[in-house]
């Protein structure tokens, strides 16, 4: 990976919070958009992240993203993308039977398997839940936690501190829970607007409450996010 001399979406956005000048909207969007496409191409590729937060978002000196901590699996990374892109352009190999939905995004490996706790509050629902819990929330529960759909859940959050400059809520586990997820839970089973959400721009409102679903087999795919009303497509670079 080229050297990002932006240093990190971290970084950059204490510089923001410090300089207490907000992102515009255009900037908002720009910024997502690239993270977006960098996770959305892995995953078309059957490839996870699993650990998205600000500091492993890089930034070059003209604000292109770059989705880094690849770490030693960089490697196996191009391989799979090559291999990937040989299955595409040669169907009649067999090495993929089908371009069914299941056998396409049966993802093959996960980036970052292990998290710190700074990790914490870009971790979805499913990775703290038991089937217990979800039940007890009105979700269905997945006895396999899906890292992809992480992936989105993580984006979502990095959306709302765009936004806002903070965190919607600090966790999702289920053990000594975050007040403001519980009432985010509440608002969304009773269908009440969550007020964080409420406050964004009409036309990405509905994305975001797709993006942060608590049932991970229903949540948007990177895919489905790039097409909505969004308008995802629009991206300064």
């Amino acid at each position: 990976m080229p050297y990002c001399t932006g240093g990190s979406l971290h970084a950059f956005l204490q510089q923001v919070a410090r300089a207490k000048d907000g992102l515009s909207l255009e900037e908002i969007n720009c910024l997502i958009v690239q993270i977006l496409r960098a996770i959305g191409f892995l995953h078309d590729h059957r490839i996870a992240y699993g650990d998205l937060r600000p500091d492993h978002v890089l930034l070059t000196a003209r604000g292109a993203v770059k989705v880094g901590g690849f770490g030693e699996d960089e490697d196996a990374v191009r391989e799979l993308v090559a291999f990937s892109r040989f299955e595409e352009a040669y169907p009649q190999s067999g090495l993929r039977p089908g371009k069914s939905r299941e056998s396409s995004s049966k993802l093959l490996l996960c980036v970052r398997r292990s998290v710190s706790e700074l990790s914490t509050p870009y971790l979805p629902p499913e990775r703290f839940s038991s089937r217990r819990d979800s039940v007890r929330q009105g979700y269905t529960h997945q006895d396999i936690y899906d890292v992809g759909a992480g992936d989105i859940w993580a984006c979502g959050m990095i959306y709302m501190i765009l936004q806002s400059g903070q965190l919607p809520w600090r966790t999702t586990r289920t053990v000594d829970p975050d007040k403001s997820y519980t009432e985010y839970l509440h608002c969304r089973l009773k269908q009440d607007g969550y007020g964080p959400i409420q406050a964004l721009e009409n036309n990405c409102r509905n994305v975001i409450y797709a993006m942060l679903h608590p049932d991970p087999g229903l949540r948007i795919t990177a895919e489905e996010i790039l097409s909505s009303e969004m308008d995802a497509g629009n991206c300064c670079l």
